[in-house]
């Protein structure tokens, strides 16, 4: 049985409307974007956004599976959720100008960031599914938005633009299968694959929004480690503190 008694009613609630605050909508933020003024800003906000959807679809998801304890979450739950909104505060300050950094080609440097650790768990919950279908929905939608309307900076060029639509295409068509998998009830073997894939489609899309405002950042090895980065968080600002 699983122990619902990690994170209580007052505790998630508090991380979720911690979250709240910092997206109110990346969808209809288009004052926002311009506000923004650089890519590597919005890319920070994306990144955001990306993982407070996540945190909290899986938070719905779970009080929808266990309505008896809603507002109690197992200590899976808790832990992924958790490493969603840490994850999410230092991308909140850097787009909200908060970080100090060289910027231009130095704050380049820190994207594109990887996605966050996915917390292990076997079987992969029911739940967690559906939170992962459920959000990757919403960031894809308002990731065609930010490919129809060029977001922030110059548009992408036709080579760049061909790759964008297929990361966009075949996450979505991951999510969308996956969802039509959940609704046939996949055995704990079939879930923990529909999981991997769904992981995996859900990491494409955080990358990218950030390589839809930098494509230039496509032409780079994709093997490179970002210099300072860490994963799922901006780069430190190597010049603080330094002599």
């Amino acid at each position: 049985m699983e122990d619902r008694r990690q994170r209580n009613r007052i505790s998630c609630q508090q991380l979720r409307e911690t979250g709240r605050s910092w997206c109110d909508g990346l969808g209809v933020a288009a004052e926002r974007q311009a506000s923004l003024k650089s890519a590597e800003r919005w890319a920070s906000l994306w990144n955001a956004c990306a993982l407070q959807t996540l945190a909290e679809h899986m938070l719905d998801a779970d009080y929808a599976a266990h309505p008896q304890t809603a507002g109690f979450v197992s200590m899976t739950t808790a832990e992924q959720v958790s490493v969603f909104y840490d994850e999410a505060e230092p991308w909140i300050s850097r787009a909200g100008g908060e970080v100090s950094g060289a910027g231009g080609q130095a704050e380049q440097a820190c994207f594109p960031a990887s996605f966050p650790r996915w917390v292990a768990i076997d079987p992969c919950p029911r739940a967690h599914l559906v939170a992962m279908v459920a959000a990757g929905k919403e960031v894809a939608r308002r990731a065609v938005g930010v490919l129809a309307d060029g977001a922030c900076g110059p548009r992408p060029s036709v080579e760049h633009g061909g790759r964008l639509r297929h990361m966009l295409a075949e996450s979505s068509a991951t999510i969308y299968f996956a969802d039509e998998l959940l609704a046939d009830g996949p055995g704990r073997a079939h879930r923990a694959a529909v999981a991997h894939h769904l992981q995996r489609a859900l990491e494409t899309l955080y990358e990218f929004g950030q390589l839809a405002v930098m494509p230039h950042l496509l032409d780079r090895d994709v093997d490179a480690s970002p210099p300072g980065a860490t994963p799922g968080r901006p780069c430190t600002d190597r010049s603080a503190g330094s002599s």
